[in-house]
């Protein structure tokens, strides 16, 4: 209560500029140096067409994403004393994920405020994730380590997930079907392209996921990580169909037992090992 005060105190002394107001409306504090918060909201698509060089986020979001993963990974560590490594993994990637973070920087009005040259709805891209992330960045270079645990820990976990739920929701896929394919001896690849790039120069990548040389999923994304969580997502679903799976069992045996597959069959096709054919099972808390 008496730190919202003093922040009132001096937003009147400054005399309500806008970039302190602004940022204060976002984060709930006054940034000291509000430089830092300018060139987190700052995308690198302003020096497509501009004749001066304008410094931009990437740095900032390199930095935050390092700082986000740790203080979430402690944030999970204590709020979960009895879970294992693979749970608190899963949880925290659930958090961290692209999509997550685009959603919070809406819900927080943090998209709103961002410097681009992009003619498409920011909305529709990862700017605000990667905003969010040199904000992170932004406030622990000006108000360091123990300031920025908290923010990240009142402000976003408490306010914008529930933890609980989240644990119980299976969201990474591609964690789910590796997983499955290494406890079932299938071999699981994972092929990812840039296939391309949108009217505003934002890169499309495209990835297909097979199972014992079948494809068993495609997903396109802005990023690498986005487009294999939709292609894996594909894939559990499909695997999860018993005569789908059956038939994915099927050639795994014929290539575990070729000597009797030849005498059954003069087919040939790809692959390797042997596949148990039980389906993928979601991934909740342990």
């Amino acid at each position: 209560m008496f730190s919202k005060t003093i922040d009132k105190i001096r937003l009147f002394l400054l005399g309500k500029e806008k970039p302190y107001l602004c940022f204060y409306n976002i984060l709930g504090f006054i940034p000291g140096d509000i430089r830092l918060y300018e060139t987190a909201i700052s995308h690198k698509s302003l020096n497509q067409n501009s004749h001066h060089h304008v410094e931009n986020n990437e740095r900032l979001e390199f930095l935050g994403d390092t700082v986000l993963d740790s203080i979430v990974a402690d944030i999970l560590y204590r709020r979960f004393p009895k879970q294992k490594e693979g749970f608190l993994t899963r949880t925290k990637s659930k958090i961290v994920q692209r999509e997550s973070l685009n959603k919070l920087s809406d819900e927080i009005g943090l998209t709103d405020y961002i410097r681009n040259s992009i003619n498409s709805n920011p909305h529709n891209t990862n700017i605000g994730g990667n905003a969010f992330e040199a904000i992170v960045g932004a406030i622990y270079l000006d108000k360091g380590y123990n300031f920025c645990y908290k923010f990240i820990r009142d402000q976003i976990i408490d306010k914008h997930f529930d933890l609980n739920k989240i644990a119980k929701t299976e969201e990474n896929y591609k964690s789910t079907i590796l997983e499955w394919g290494q406890k079932k001896k299938v071999i699981i690849n994972f092929t990812t392209v840039q296939e391309g790039v949108t009217d505003n120069n934002v890169n499309i990548f495209k990835t297909i996921v097979t199972a014992e040389g079948v494809e068993v999923g495609t997903g396109k994304g802005f990023n690498k990580k986005e487009s294999q969580q939709k292609a894996a997502e594909m894939a559990v679903k499909k695997l999860r169909d018993k005569t789908f799976c059956d038939q994915i069992k099927k050639l795994a045996e014929e290539r575990a037992n070729p000597a009797e597959k030849q005498e059954e069959s003069h087919q040939v096709t790809d692959g390797s090992q042997c596949c148990a054919g039980d389906a993928p099972e979601s991934h909740s808390a342990e």
